[in-house]
């Protein structure tokens, strides 16, 4: 027999990104829902959290204390001039942005914030200027702590 399992909801207007250490009227810069194209914000973390690795006989596991990860951000480049303050940190600051907090598009009792370290602006997507294209997407790269509980905390 098959049971209903409540499959919960999705809340786009959740999910952002604050910058630990790029400030904005006083306080930490935060990327908000008005702000995103519909690509929104995504997270990818690109290595392993744990290496399997062969023997002879079988495999020795071999946690990583990270995984590298690429955030991708589709900010509206017509509002309020939030991509042109990050392409200007791009050309005339600095592309380490340091720590950066991904909240996802679900409450915290379901899935909590990422902590992002070490983050860099990595690059930015090809952008068209024809009136067809509302966004700039900008691509930082850093890392996230995992397996703290084999290593204890930082």
């Amino acid at each position: 027999m098959t049971q209903f399992v409540d499959q919960g909801q999705l809340n786009r207007l959740n999910a952002q990104v604050v910058f630990a250490t790029i400030n904005s009227n006083g306080q930490p810069l935060a990327i908000t829902h008005p702000y995103l194209g519909t690509e929104g914000i995504r997270l990818a973390l690109d290595s392993n959290a744990t290496d399997l690795l062969p023997t002879m006989t079988g495999m020795v596991s071999s946690p990583a204390p990270y995984q590298s990860c690429t955030l991708t951000i589709a900010i509206v480049k017509s509002a309020k001039a939030l991509a042109n303050q990050l392409m200007q940190i791009m050309q005339k600051g600095s592309t380490i942005i340091g720590t950066v907090t991904v909240y996802p598009d679900v409450t915290p009792d379901v899935l909590q914030p990422f902590t992002l370290m070490n983050m860099a602006l990595e690059t930015v997507r090809e952008m068209n200027f024809a009136g067809t294209e509302p966004v700039i997407v900008f691509t930082m790269r850093g890392y996230m702590l995992v397996n703290q509980g084999y290593f204890g905390d930082p």
